[in-house]
């Protein structure tokens, strides 16, 4: 379902009217139960950071520490978790930089080098500043986001900004726009999914 959908919201934001009524004329037809709405309405999104790194003492702490390299090249399972990244930060390198500590199941989301690596924080962590974390609100599965964000990826790209290479900030990349049913049909929706992975995997296995 999520894989078919494209929704371009750029410059449709000055309003909370204009925004809805302009997206009511690109959106497609959605169950009576579901809403459409924005990620910066249905959680909150937190920006990484990165210590400096000529001082030792900011480094090789007990806080897990992910970069979107850390997420690329993982993703062959139907949802890719991550509890940890090649490097870890110190408390001291965690106060000194805009790093923030994340929950678990936060749905971590490369916004730069590049766009659209993803992953759900499997427990606390910080990042650095290429990914942004999206926290749920408990209504949210973060499974179903993570599924939307990816399948989102092409439209958000579209939306980033920057001249050397495209980055999404953290108002852009809450201004995505998907569909939104009650949360036990996301997680249904989420289900289904990974059943339908997990169908490929092995037919893949077998094909090898």
């Amino acid at each position: 379902m999520v894989n078919s959908i494209s929704i371009n919201v750029k410059n449709t934001r000055n309003s909370d009217n204009s925004y809805y009524e302009k997206l009511k004329e690109k959106a497609f037809e959605i169950p009576r139960s579901w809403k459409f709405t924005s990620l910066r309405r249905i959680g909150r999104i937190v920006g990484g950071g990165t210590p400096k790194t000529s001082v030792s003492e900011y480094w090789n702490g007990d806080i897990p520490w992910v970069t979107p390299s850390d997420l690329g090249g993982k993703e062959k399972t139907a949802v890719n978790v991550i509890a940890k990244g090649e490097r870890s930060i110190s408390r001291k390198g965690l106060d000194s930089s805009t790093a923030r500590i994340v929950p678990e199941g936060a749905v971590l989301y490369s916004c730069r080098a590049p766009i659209g690596y993803a992953a759900i924080a499997e427990n606390p962590l910080a990042t650095s500043q290429g990914i942004k974390a999206f926290i749920p609100y408990s209504e949210i599965s973060s499974e179903y986001i993570y599924f939307c964000l990816k399948a989102f990826t092409e439209n958000i790209v579209k939306n980033a900004s920057g001249a050397s290479f495209k980055e999404i900030s953290a108002a852009e990349l809450g201004a995505t726009v998907l569909p939104l049913p009650p949360k036990k049909e996301q997680e249904r929706i989420s289900s289904k999914i990974k059943e339908i992975f997990t169908a490929l995997d092995k037919i893949l296995k077998c094909l090898e």
